[in-house]
């Protein structure tokens, strides 16, 4: 009885691991062990397309609350525009090279309010990305809105879900301006 309880406890102890160490020269490393690939959570890293995200743009934001924790959340209280007294949080995901902006309704939904990229691989399936020239971007999107200088502003999607995309540009040592920062601002109402 006794073996076998042991025995069950060290099954539920290898179970329940989300976690394990690898050594490294400056000391032991956590890294995630997935063992079931559903339920760890996604990571927002280069490479990652940012397609799902902006997909979940206008719903309770499943996506949003399956990351990976950022480098830093910062919540800020506004005040809501059509329900007096409401406050409703404004929260800020910092990771590397992206930062999400989530609109979070109190007691209600999530919305998607902004994404910057600024470092890392992120982008979209059709190429959307930082270091992309303005002619690759301009092909994607159509001539800018309204172009001050480096920055140019462009608007996407539908009549029902309209899009702006902020892209700011710097010119590479060949004098090819390529976009360096890109900024997705859902419309929200």
């Amino acid at each position: 009885m006794r073996t076998s309880s042991l025995f069950a406890l060290l099954l539920l102890a290898a179970g329940c691991a989300d976690r394990a160490e690898e050594p490294s020269a400056s000391g032991p490393v956590e890294r995630d062990v997935a063992l079931n690939e559903e339920a760890v959570p996604e990571e927002v890293r280069p490479g990652i397309p940012l397609d799902r995200i902006l997909a979940e743009r206008a719903d309770d934001g499943p996506f949003l609350r399956t990351l990976r924790p950022p480098r830093s959340t910062r919540a800020e209280p506004v005040a809501n525009e059509y329900v007096a007294g409401q406050v409703d949080t404004l929260r800020t995901r910092v990771y590397d090279g992206v930062t999400i902006q989530a609109y979070e309704v109190s007691g209600g939904k999530t919305f998607l309010r902004q994404i910057d990229v600024t470092g890392g691989d992120y982008g979209t399936r059709d190429g959307l990305a930082l270091g992309a020239t303005r002619d690759e971007i301009e092909a994607l999107l159509g001539a800018p809105e309204r172009a001050d200088g480096p920055s140019a502003t462009y608007s996407t999607g539908s009549a029902e879900t309209p899009m702006t995309i902020v892209v700011d540009y710097e010119p590479d040592p060949d004098g090819t301006e390529r976009s360096a920062t890109i900024r997705w601002i859902p419309y929200l109402d």
